[in-house]
């Protein structure tokens, strides 16, 4: 009975992740690399052959996975917020820079 039950674990694991494989999220990582195969002079069956197997084995992708999803999240998170803080105040301390620079020339 528990071993009945141990591969009905394993098998529901397994019929997840090939569920994941089919989302959108990770057949743009697909197309991406296949491009990157692609790019480097590989055929398109051979590209397609070798990350079907990559992402097809768990234990070889899913670290690569979550490290995408982690990045693409943290990539709409900053939705340019911070590069506007940064120009601004850029401007700002460039700005206070000159002015102070010009009062110490009048100054003299």
């Amino acid at each position: 009975n528990s071993l009945a039950n141990d591969l009905n674990v394993e098998l529901s694991q397994e019929e997840s992740w090939q569920v994941y494989l089919q989302s959108s999220e990770v057949q743009e990582v697909r197309e991406q690399l296949i491009e990157k195969y692609l790019s480097l002079g590989r055929s398109q069956e051979y590209a397609e052959v070798e990350i079907d197997k990559f992402l097809n084995d768990p234990e070889r992708s899913r670290k690569f996975l979550e490290m995408r999803k982690y990045v693409k999240s943290q990539k709409d998170a900053s939705m340019g917020f911070e590069n506007f803080f940064l120009y601004g105040s850029a401007f700002f301390f460039g700005l206070l820079g000159d002015m102070i620079f010009k009062y110490i020339q009048s100054i003299q």
